[in-house]
């Protein structure tokens, strides 16, 4: 080429280069122009920068503006650290061009934060990529964690009552983004209602939300009702859903009002009169958890907000009675009180009572006031001692003691002397005063001070005067006869003549003790007699069976009831007085009154006269009367009685020991027979005798000596003695159902015959029968009820048999009552149901489950035991075909195989070590054949009832290894007894020390066995009359004492069924054999050791024995579940239907 020609193509060259260097800043300028924003970074929801690291939809949307290019969606990228990933599409819109990528992610992605970028590969003219454009950066959070909550406090603020709570809810946790807590709500964790929802921070806000900050508080403005444990949960959810319940919390509450009830003004009644009274009122509330105040407002009584003084009710819990005392009350017809109550947590109640009266305008009237002791008229008193009686007629408001006082300065006392004691009556009241002034005869002024009803009305009582009188009387003539007779035999009535000088009316008093069989009973304490040592017994007459004679005399005749039967020496005591209760100052002379009675000695005491004679007896007694009743007890002493619990349940009866006692000479009991018991105030127990069970033959010509008529009872045996008391009416009583009489006398003949009695009764409710509250601890109650047994008693009098039966009363005080358990805790069924309840929830029901579970694994590995010994047999009886093999006499192992004992333990391979394993777990026990990572778990099993033994020898001296023999301890000690050990779950402190959960579960079950036991006895024992609801309580204590904290469980009833299966088998199979097994062994193993080989025929043996071990196991453990299942159950929960499932 010419020069001139390249030069010009040079040129050429250059200038293009030229304006290809101009022209680049116009490309890069139109790529640089273009714009890439991110409009869109959000999961499903729609929650910017956030996704649901379990599993989401991420979308990412750009928007390009200021491109002159077309983009297409393979040119945008999102790029996330090394990784870039094309857009999936990209749209023309009026603001540019918006591409957008979506991502499902549902396999969910780690929680972390990832920072990306969009970026756009623009191309030139040319379609050559460029410099990628780049987009503003983002990050997008995965979150994947539900909130946490953390419990702080809740409570019931017993102040107000409000309930305080406190907790933190918490979405932030370390290392991972966290988008926030949305919405809080607590629930109630019984019915899963929402009690209150709360909102809770913003999106990216991961501060914990603390509930007393974003509530301005910690108080819990939500509905409660009723009271006891409250439970709430808290569910705490964060904004992209995922959310948390916590564990329960619980609290103790009471939103329960206090219920006021009845609205009483005891001393009022029904009634109200024309003044202003006072009285309490009061009035009762219901409250469980505690009262706190009650407070009362009247307008008709004197309360402004006076508090009153609440009492629990000993009975029934929850119940108060509160009262305000000595309150005035207007004399208005309506009485309104408004009572407001508040409980421990401030629950306030308030309502208002009311109560209307009737109008009393009417006075007490006085029926009697003056000394009880009354003649023509007149009231007596003596120096020393004295009674004033009041009788009140009120019909209206009523009238109590504190209405009443008395005037008693006459004698001794004050002008304003309150009764002694009263009583009620159907009249009105009843009331005395006891005073013992003393002073000279003249006359006493008494009156009453204060004499007004319960509503202020004054009754009118003008003053008495009472005669003093200081002198007794003289007792001029006393005869004493055996009807009209002049000496004394069996059944004779006693006639009393006596002529005594006194002013006022006369009082005879005969202490028939030892005189009338029962006397004791017949004649109770009266009026007369009560200020005596022995105040029953004595008989009393008065001038009603006497006439007045010239000279201010008086003349008596007195009969008594029929005298006992002879022979005996006997002795009545005599007294005599005047109205006031002056002793007679004089007696007969002892030569007058012996004119008269020539079989009768007199004696004069200081203030009596005792009288001595002979009482005959007949040689043909029709009518014999020897005894009376002595002591009654029922038998297990005076705390012994009836429990009202078990009364309406089934029949109950009780025994009482009765003694029978007589003053007779030679007089003994030879058959008792019982007629039957009844109430006391019933029709049966006061009819007649009945005749003799005995029929007496009359066809002999046995002359019987003339009788005269028997004379009329006079004095108290007559009409008995008039007294100021309270009418008594008749008490209901129980019916019986059977009686029962035994022992206590023999066919040769008893001095102090003493049968029991059995009464048994139908079934009742005695709570409704006695009106009786239940009732425990120091304020125990009981009720009696008296039953008249009516027996026939044949008895003989030296050598001489009675042909007619005695007719003999006995008194049986029945005691009823509540046991403590009884009256704290309820009745029989309330009680079988908490002990039930107890077993069947809670622990004890989840143990049963595990025992139940516990027992079928253990006949698995029975069956696995059988498996092993079958497969161990049939090995030995290969072994026993082999011929005689040699051992080593000098190793232990060649000793056990010359006397067969290493001929269960063959071993049989994988399949042998696989069933060992479930052995050892299940069974706890070591059998030999266990894999070799095992042994040391069966050298422990083995090695702890071993130490166990080893130390209950040496705690009883019987241990090889501890001389004791020579000391007196030592051979106490060796005397003892102990139980030793089988394996570690023969009791719970072997199966912890043998790491063993079957044991510990057993041994466990063993206590709820007992409980069981317990229900069994309640079941059965006390619902059948057997025993009481205490026994049971106390058979259970001692239960677990001996059998669970103290001596081994092996000696519980049912615990050794297997083994006894097993023994009795096992000794039917060796029994017979037992001389042949035993020299066979024997025989094979001095053989063995001497040739130091084991015969062939010694082999067979030997598998002969363990064949007849392996079929005696095998039966026993076949029997034992057959037996389980066909019974239901083998112990006692079994028995009560509580076994566990």
């Amino acid at each position: 080429m010419k020069p001139q020609t390249e030069k010009k193509v040079w040129s050429f060259v250059g200038l293009f280069i030229i304006a290809l260097v101009i022209s680049m800043p116009f490309y890069s300028a139109d790529a640089m122009a273009v714009n890439v924003q991110i409009t869109k970074n959000q999961g499903d929801l729609g929650i910017d920068k956030y996704l649901n690291a379990d599993g989401d939809t991420w979308t990412v949307e750009t928007l390009i503006t200021d491109s002159t290019a077309e983009i297409k969606a393979d040119e945008v990228k999102i790029k996330i650290g090394n990784k870039e990933t094309d857009f999936d599409t990209c749209t023309n819109t009026d603001l540019g061009v918006t591409c957008e990528y979506i991502s499902p992610l549902v396999d969910g992605i780690k929680e972390k934060a990832y920072n990306f970028q969009v970026l756009y590969y623009a191309k030139d003219l040319n379609g050559h990529d460029i410099v990628p454009t780049p987009g503003n950066g983002d990050v997008i959070k995965a979150d994947g964690s539900a909130p946490q909550v953390q419990y702080i406090e809740l409570y019931q603020n017993k102040d107000d009552g409000t309930v305080r709570f406190d907790f933190i809810a918490d979405d932030k946790y370390e290392g991972v983004p966290s988008i926030g807590i949305k919405t809080i709500e607590i629930l109630d964790a019984d019915t899963g209602a929402v009690l209150k929802t709360m909102s809770g921070k913003i999106v990216g806000d991961d501060t914990p939300f603390r509930f007393s900050q974003e509530n301005n508080g910690n108080i819990l403005d939500v509905p409660f009702d009723g009271d006891g444990n409250k439970r709430i949960r808290v569910k705490a959810e964060d904004h992209l859903g995922h959310s948390k319940t916590s564990p329960v919390f619980t609290f103790d509450g009471d939103f329960v009002k206090p219920e006021i009830q009845g609205l009483e003004l005891p001393q009022l009644g029904k009634f109200i009169g024309d003044f202003i009274i006072p009285s309490d009122v009061s009035v009762d509330v219901f409250e469980k958890k505690g009262l706190r105040e009650v407070t009362a407002f009247s307008d008709q009584a004197a309360l402004d907000g006076d508090v009153a003084d609440c009492t629990p009710d000993i009975d029934e819990d929850g119940l108060y009675h509160c009262i305000w005392e000595n309150i005035e009350i207007k004399p208005e017809g309506q009485i309104s009180v408004k009572v407001i109550a508040k409980d421990q947590f401030g629950n306030s109640a308030e309502k208002t009572l009311s109560q209307t009266f009737t109008k009393d305008v009417t006075a007490p009237k006085l029926r009697y006031f003056n000394s009880e002791r009354m003649f023509d008229n007149n009231g007596y008193v003596k120096s020393g001692e004295q009674r004033i009686v009041l009788e009140v007629a009120e019909i209206g408001s009523g009238i109590i003691e504190d209405g009443i006082r008395a005037n008693l300065g006459s004698l001794g006392g004050t002008e304003n002397v309150p009764p002694t004691s009263c009583n009620e009556t159907t009249y009105g009241l009843s009331c005395y005063w006891d005073t013992s002034a003393s002073f000279t005869a003249g006359m006493a002024t008494i009156s009453l001070s204060k004499f007004e009803d319960n509503v202020g009305n004054d009754g009118k009582a003008d003053a008495v005067e009472i005669l003093v009188d200081t002198e007794g009387p003289k007792v001029e003539q006393f005869q004493i006869y055996g009807g009209d007779k002049d000496y004394f035999q069996s059944n004779d009535q006693l006639k009393i003549n006596l002529v005594a000088s006194e002013l006022s009316g006369l009082i005879v008093l005969l202490d028939l003790k030892g005189i009338v069989n029962d006397a004791e009973i017949k004649y109770p304490a009266s009026i007369y007699t009560r200020s005596f040592d022995e105040p029953e017994g004595w008989v009393t007459f008065t001038e009603k069976d006497c006439e007045r004679i010239e000279g201010g005399k008086w003349n008596c005749e007195f009969y008594t009831d029929k005298i006992k039967s002879g022979p005996d020496e006997v002795q009545l005591k005599v007294k005599v007085q005047d109205t006031a209760g002056n002793d007679a100052a004089s007696w007969p002379d002892q030569d007058v009154f012996q004119s008269k009675v020539k079989n009768a000695q007199l004696k004069d005491e200081s203030n009596h006269a005792v009288l001595s004679f002979e009482l005959l007896g007949l040689s043909t007694e029709n009518t014999p009367d020897y005894w009376e009743q002595g002591k009654t007890t029922a038998l297990g002493g005076l705390s012994n009685f009836i429990d009202l619990d078990t009364t309406e349940l089934a029949y109950t009866r009780m025994p009482f020991r009765v003694v029978l006692e007589t003053t007779g000479k030679k007089v003994e009991a030879l058959e008792i027979k019982l007629v039957g018991c009844y109430p006391k105030d019933s029709s049966e127990a006061k009819a007649p005798p009945l005749s003799s069970a005995i029929t007496v033959d009359n066809s002999a010509e046995t002359p019987v000596p003339e009788t005269t008529a028997e004379a009329p009872l006079t004095g108290q045996a007559a009409e008995g003695v008039t007294q100021f008391s309270e009418e008594t009416a008749a008490t209901e009583a129980p019916v019986v159902s059977r009686t029962l009489i035994y022992g206590g006398v023999t066919p040769l003949g008893t001095a102090n015959p003493m049968p029991t009695i059995v009464i048994e009764l139908e079934p009742f409710n005695g709570r409704e029968m006695f009106n009786l509250a239940k009732s425990g601890g120091e304020d125990f109650e009981k009720h009696s009820v008296d039953y008249i047994c009516k027996m026939s008693v044949f008895s003989k009098v030296g050598d001489l048999a009675i042909n007619a039966a005695e007719l003999q009363d006995v008194i049986i005080t029945v005691p009823f009552g509540f046991t403590s358990l009884g009256s704290q805790d309820e009745t029989l069924s309330q009680e079988i149901k908490r002990s039930r309840d107890e077993i069947r929830t809670g622990f004890w029901g989840v143990l049963g489950k595990l025992a139940v579970i516990m027992k079928w694994l253990g006949y698995i590995a029975g069956l696995a035991s059988t498996i092993v010994g079958a497969i161990n047999l049939i090995n030995g009886i290969k072994a026993g075909l082999n011929p005689a093999y040699t051992v080593q006499i000098t190793k232990a192992a060649g000793i056990s195989a010359c006397f067969g004992t290493d001929s269960g333990t063959n071993a049989g391979g994988d399949v042998v070590e696989a069933l060992s394993v479930v052995i050892n777990i299940l069974g706890c026990t070591s059998n030999g054949n266990s894999p070799s990572w095992m042994k040391w778990y069966d050298e422990w099993l083995g090695m702890i009832p071993k130490y166990y033994n080893e130390l209950l020898s040496f705690e009883v001296g019987q241990s090889p290894n501890l001389n004791l023999a020579g000391t007196q301890a030592g051979s106490q000690r060796a005397s003892a007894s102990y139980m030793p050990a089988r394996s570690v779950k023969d009791n719970l402190y072997l199966s912890i020390a043998g790491v063993c959960l079957p044991g510990i579960i057993q041994n466990l079950d063993k206590y709820r066995q007992i409980k069981c036991r317990k229900v069994m006895c309640l079941e059965n024992e006390v619902a059948s009359g057997l025993t009481t609801i205490h026994a049971c309580n106390e058979l259970e204590s001692m239960m677990i004492c001996k059998y669970f904290i103290g001596e081994l469980w092996y000696i519980f009833p049912f615990s050794q069924f297997f083994d006894k299966i097993i023994t009795a088998l096992w000794n039917s199979l060796k029994d017979p054999i037992s001389l042949v097994h035993t020299i066979s062994i024997l025989g094979c193993g001095i053989a063995c050791l001497a040739d130091e080989k084991v015969s062939q025929t010694c082999q067979v043996i030997f598998r002969i024995w363990d064949a007849i071990d392996w079929l005696t196991g095998t039966v026993g453990f076949i029997t034992t579940i057959v037996n389980d299942i066909k019974g239901g159950g083998l112990n006692y929960c079994d028995s009560v239907g509580l076994g566990g499932f």
